[in-house]
């Protein structure tokens, strides 16, 4: 599978399980920065920058215990790209990063916890991010944000 693969397949999922949907696929050439995916259910904006890493290149090499110098991903997320993520979650809507691995499988990270340089060593991933699969063939979009508030309530001590 590949970025644009995996970008479809979330679309895919979204307008399958939700009457009242609205899916946009932004145009990188034209929009820097903003997110990739901007979908909209019942009243609810979910704004998805994604990311694919295949086995190749990230999960054989990233596991978990490895030093924090493997790098994940190949394609990292830009400065710019952080950026608006978290303009468009101080605004209210469920902003977030999405990284796709073979097998039916992302991790979803809040945009506060996008590393410094967009990039990610598998710990770091294991550590800040919420590991996700499909569901009975589908990506649970609107279960997302619940996951990721519960990760973050964990991860802050109290």
């Amino acid at each position: 599978m590949s970025e644009g693969r995996f970008v479809a397949d979330l679309q895919k999922s979204a307008k399958m399980q939700y009457e009242n949907v609205f899916v946009w696929k932004t145009n990188d050439r034209f929009s820097l920065g903003i997110p990739d995916l901007l979908i909209i259910i019942d009243g609810e904006t979910y704004a998805m920058e994604v990311k694919y890493t295949t086995l190749a290149s990230a999960v054989s090499t990233c596991r978990p215990g490895d030093p924090d110098t493997v790098k994940c991903l190949n394609h990292t997320f830009s400065g710019t790209q952080i950026s608006v993520l978290r303009q468009i979650q101080r605004a209210g809507a469920h902003a977030m990063g999405i990284i796709g691995i073979p097998g039916g499988v992302a991790y979803l990270v809040d945009p506060l916890k996008i590393p410094k340089g967009g990039n990610f060593t598998m710990n770091q991933m294991e550590a800040l991010c919420v590991r996700v699969s499909k569901e009975d063939g589908f990506w649970r979009i609107r279960e997302w944000p619940t996951k990721i508030s519960c990760h973050l309530e964990k991860k802050t001590p109290q």
